[in-house]
């Protein structure tokens, strides 16, 4: 998903004039929180899910597949072209230049990066062990039961949960991604102000999803919806 996501917002940024810079990250964040929503509610298809992960792989290979198609149909870049009057520059040029900025950067960069890294560590948490979560801890259930006992259906409500707790986390990624982006053009706060309520929203739930959910149901999905928050910030708050 990385390698697919990466990429297209470098697109988006490069192919979008400067005035069209905040309606293009709008238009990202839309496609991505209905693409969060597709993506959980395919999970309601089977009661469970991991049982037809190639079912599942294939088509979303297929949907990449096509939407990437669509963009090389549309998308037009301006090759760079090098200056002939420019001296030759070693094949580890572009490694030194990195370095160099790199050197040259302001402390904030770095404090910065560290916050990202670790905000990213939460989100792929979420991200990679909600489903299990779900349906082993709080429903208490058990994918490797045998069919039809009370572990398995435990597990099968689980994931569905699981699915519903994603629809509303893609629903609040949506409308918290717009409210950022209003109060950033609207308000002269930093954009720090606005990142770190979203940043402290996303730890509270973390505390309370491991220590104090158990197994309440709708605590949990209550949690899992609003663990989208620091992931909606580091997308939605430019730091160019």
């Amino acid at each position: 998903i990385n390698i697919l996501q990466t990429p297209h917002r470098a697109l988006v940024a490069d192919l979008a004039s400067e005035s069209q810079q905040v309606a293009m990250q709008v238009v990202f964040v839309l496609y991505m929180a209905v693409g969060n929503f597709i993506g959980f509610s395919i999970m309601q298809i089977y009661k469970v899910p991991v049982e037809h992960m190639l079912e599942y792989m294939l088509g979303i290979c297929l949907l990449n597949t096509a939407c990437i198609l669509v963009q090389f149909s549309v998308a037009r870049e301006r090759p760079l072209k090098r200056d002939p009057d420019a001296p030759r520059q070693s094949v580890c040029a572009p490694v030194a230049s990195v370095w160099r900025a790199v050197q040259a950067s302001p402390r904030l960069l770095y404090h910065l990066a560290a916050v990202q890294c670790l905000v990213w560590v939460g989100n792929t948490s979420w991200n990679l062990y909600g489903g299990q979560w779900f349906a082993d801890s709080v429903f208490g259930g058990n994918q490797h039961a045998p069919k039809d006992s009370e572990e398995y259906i435990a597990y099968g409500n689980g994931m569905a949960a699981f699915s519903f707790g994603g629809q509303l986390k893609s629903g609040l990624q949506l409308l918290s991604a717009l409210a950022i982006i209003a109060i950033l053009l609207t308000a002269t706060l930093p954009p720090r102000l606005v990142y770190a309520p979203c940043i402290y929203v996303g730890l509270v739930v973390s505390i309370c999803a491991a220590f104090f959910v158990g197994h309440a149901h709708t605590f949990a999905i209550v949690c899992m919806m609003l663990s989208i928050m620091p992931e909606t910030g580091s997308f939605a708050i430019p730091f160019g």
